[in-house]
């Protein structure tokens, strides 16, 4: 009924803001909203019509904590998307989405890679479901898309032809 807020921090928070962009595209009015500026006043902005996706590898990040508990106080629905089926968070949203827990690329294994692609892959497939389900068109996405080359695949011939006056042969 209302807004989608998606919300994370460090990598997890940059895949936030791109699925919420691309949720945006779809039709689906969504806003990152930063767990650190969310527990410094922006919590208002988050209505109980509202939805509330958490990205979090761990389920540990203390920045999401404010964020969480408002949403258990003002009964907002939320959906976790982590990979630790045992941490804190996972206890409390109605609603999680656990990815695998794989090992991070690279030597040391500690950069998010795996973890990051995995999130954007399944915040991209809701962005796809949910647009499907609502029946949100190809029209509607040119709509949203006026610039770029995905805007000059839904330009038409009348939008970019100028009329040219008559005139008469003397």
């Amino acid at each position: 009924k209302g807004n989608i807020i998606i919300s994370g921090v460090g990598k997890s928070g940059y895949i936030a803001k791109k699925v919420a962009s691309t949720m945006n595209s779809l039709g689906l009015p969504s806003s990152f909203i930063h767990p650190t500026e969310a527990s410094h006043g922006d919590l208002g902005f988050i209505s109980k019509k509202d939805l509330l996706i958490i990205l979090s590898k761990s389920g540990k990040s203390k920045e999401l904590n404010d964020l969480n508990n408002f949403a258990l106080y003002k009964k907002i629905p939320v959906i976790l998307i982590t990979s630790n089926s045992n941490c804190k968070f996972a206890k409390r949203p109605p609603y999680k989405l656990i990815l695998p827990d794989l090992e991070e690329a690279g030597e040391n294994k500690l950069a998010p890679t795996i973890s990051t692609t995995m999130m954007l892959a399944l915040g991209d497939a809701l962005a796809l479901s949910v647009s499907k389900s609502k029946k949100f068109s190809e029209k509607e996405f040119g709509k949203f898309h006026p610039g770029g080359n995905i805007g000059a695949k839904f330009t038409t011939v009348k939008e970019i032809m100028h009329k040219v006056p008559k005139v008469p042969l003397a």
